[in-house]
């Protein structure tokens, strides 16, 4: 993951110099998410927009429908932001076409089962009004979304948050993140090993009861510290707040 990142910082700000550039590679990158976000979209308006707890997925590393709800509230929060800075440019069928983005993504969501994306969507909506030169409007927007997208919650996803904490996906992932932080306690420098989380996990903290099949950290910034150590991690949020 961080060698990864560090090749993906290097690509974009070595090619993504001019304003066109930018423009093109936002394109791009909203291409690649509206492939996704239709189809997890159209998914959930064919069962009824109805819960299911294997949610909607994505392609490649959006398989999880974890990791595709929190990249499409990404999504959200940017197409949103494109959406109403060149609205009037659009006209017929293309400004529909734009304003069904966001709604796409939103949808996906909602679709996903993922309490985390859709935390991560209020807060983007709550980010965005704050820093908005129209403040009003756009609380009085993010209001109205956040009323609409909860009339469509189904029941059964609004009983999760309700067991959050308790129930025992939320039990696992604390298991998770007490190991990981038991493990950047004995190795704090360089940690157990790049890719090593599982392999160290499944022999130093196998337990069946909480981990069953042994997963990822789901804490970025954990499972970084337990791989790679405060050095790593450092590196990481570095990064990050280059960005």
């Amino acid at each position: 993951l961080l060698r990864t990142s560090i090749l993906i910082i290097f690509l974009i700000t070595a090619i993504v110099k001019t304003e066109k550039r930018l423009f093109i590679f936002f394109l791009v990158y909203f291409v690649s998410n509206f492939r996704m976000s239709q189809f997890g979209f159209i998914s959930w308006v064919k069962r009824g927009f109805s819960f299911a707890s294997y949610g909607v997925t994505g392609a490649g590393w959006f398989r999880n429908s974890g990791e595709f709800g929190m990249e499409m509230a990404i999504f959200f929060a940017f197409t949103i932001c494109f959406v109403f800075f060149l609205k009037g440019h659009w006209k017929g069928w293309m400004k529909w076409l734009m304003y069904f983005l966001p709604l796409s993504a939103i949808g996906c969501v909602l679709a996903s089962s993922s309490r985390g994306a859709i935390l991560a969507a209020i807060g983007g909506l709550l980010y965005l009004s704050m820093f908005s030169k129209q403040k009003f409007k756009a609380i009085i927007g993010a209001s109205i979304v956040l009323g609409v997208a909860y009339w469509f919650i189904p029941p059964e996803f609004l009983e999760r948050f309700q067991t959050a904490g308790t129930d025992k996906t939320s039990l696992s992932r604390i298991y998770y993140w007490g190991k990981a932080r038991a493990m950047i306690a004995d190795h704090p420098v360089f940690g157990v090993g790049y890719y090593n989380w599982i392999p160290y996990f499944r022999d130093h903290y196998y337990d069946p009861k909480f981990s069953g099949n042994v997963e990822l950290c789901h804490n970025t910034f954990l499972q970084l510290g337990a791989e790679l150590g405060y050095v790593g991690l450092g590196y990481f949020i570095l990064l990050c707040l280059m960005s």
